[in-house]
């Protein structure tokens, strides 16, 4: 499993729970933007952002990062107070 997240103190939490855990030889913990990550296309079986989506302002250009081939993209969960809902003519 991989992780990313733009906040180093994020990570930094992440790496320590999962050392705390046992997971630290299963779970990559990547400091990253979400809008410019480096992964080559089909890196991933599955894309899953959860509390995400709500803090990254252009949504427009988060969205077609899920149509440009690069992995299959699930969205946030159907309760997010925003939705996550986006028409395929974004």
């Amino acid at each position: 499993m991989t992780t990313v997240d733009l906040s180093a103190e994020y990570c930094e939490t992440a790496e320590w729970l999962n050392g705390t855990t046992g997971l630290s030889e299963r779970i990559t913990v990547v400091h990253a933007d979400a809008l410019d990550l480096s992964f080559a296309d089909g890196s991933f079986d599955v894309v899953w952002s959860q509390h995400a989506q709500m803090n990254i302002a252009d949504k427009r250009r988060l969205f077609h990062l899920r149509g440009s081939g690069r992995d299959r993209w699930p969205l946030e969960a159907d309760d997010h107070p925003f939705g996550c809902r986006i028409p395929s003519s974004v």
